[in-house]
C-alpha cells in the first residue's frame, strides 16, 4: 500500500494551498504627498499637470473673485468613462496657506456654529456658481461635522442639476486647511461609487 506522509496528505486535499499564485498588482497608486496626506487614486485615472490645475484656479479666482495665490495643489486626477470629452469622475487635493481654526476648536464647534457655517457655506456656493453658469443651481447640499481616522473635518456633501454629486472634506489645522474633493456622474453612480468610497477610505493626514 502507498503510504503519503502528512505533510503530503495535507496537500493533497487542499492542493489551491499549492498551487497559490502570488498577489496582483493592485490597481490603485498610492500617493504619499506633502503635509503629511496620502491617498490611493486608480492607476487608469488621468493624473492632471500642475499646469492645468494652476489655470482652472486661475479662472476661478476671475470668476469668483477670490485671490487663489495660496492654494498649493498637491494631485488631482480625472476618470474619462463614454465621454472621453467630459471627465465622468474626478478626484483632487489641495491646501489653502490661510490661518483657519484648529482641530481642537472644531470640535468644540456647537452644533448650531456647524449650522450656521454650512449656511455661510451654501450661500458662497451658489453665488459661485451663478457667476460661473447660472443655469448650474445647487439641488441638494448638506454639511455634518466628522470624525475621520485621526483628524476632524468639514464634510460637505451635495448635488447639481447638471448631473453631478459633489463630495468635499475640509481638515482645518490653523495655519493652513486641507481641501479634499470628490465629483462623479450621478448617472454612473452604480459602477463609480465603489472607487470613489475606496478613495476617500484611503485619504488619510498626519495631523499632529
Amino acid at each position: 500500500m502507498l503510504r503519503m506522509s502528512g505533510l503530503v496528505l495535507i496537500l493533497a486535499f487542499f492542493p489551491c494551498v499549492l498551487g497559490a499564485q502570488p498577489a496582483q498588482d493592485s490597481k490603485f497608486q498610492q500617493y504619499s504627498l506633502k503635509y503629511g496626506v496620502s491617498v490611493q487614486i486608480p492607476k487608469h485615472w488621468q493624473i492632471i499637470e500642475k499646469r492645468v490645475m494652476d489655470q482652472i484656479d486661475t479662472n476661478t479666482e476671475i470668476l469668483t473673485g477670490t485671490p487663489q495665490g495660496n492654494n498649493e495643489i498637491l494631485v488631482a486626477a480625472n476618470y474619462y468613462g463614454i465621454d472621453l470629452k467630459k471627465a465622468s469622475a474626478t478626484v483632487r487635493l489641495s491646501v489653502r496657506h490661510k490661518k483657519t481654526i484648529d482641530q481642537s476648536e472644531l470640535s468644540s464647534m456647537t452644533n448650531d456654529d456647524v449650522e450656521f457655517e454650512a449656511i455661510v457655506c451654501k450661500s458662497s456656493l451658489k453665488n459661485a456658481l451663478r457667476n460661473i453658469d447660472s443655469s448650474i443651481l445647487v439641488t441638494e447640499y448638506k454639511m455634518a461635522r466628522k470624525k475621520m481616522k485621526s483628524f476632524v473635518c468639514f464634510e460637505t456633501v451635495y448635488a447639481l442639476n447638471n448631473n453631478e454629486r459633489q463630495i468635499l472634506y475640509v481638515i482645518p489645522l490653523g495655519v493652513r486647511s486641507i481641501k479634499f474633493h470628490l465629483s462623479y456622474k450621478l448617472a454612473e453612480e452604480h459602477y463609480l461609487k465603489p472607487t470613489i468610497m475606496h478613495i476617500i477610505d484611503s485619504f488619510s493626514v498626519g495631523v499632529k
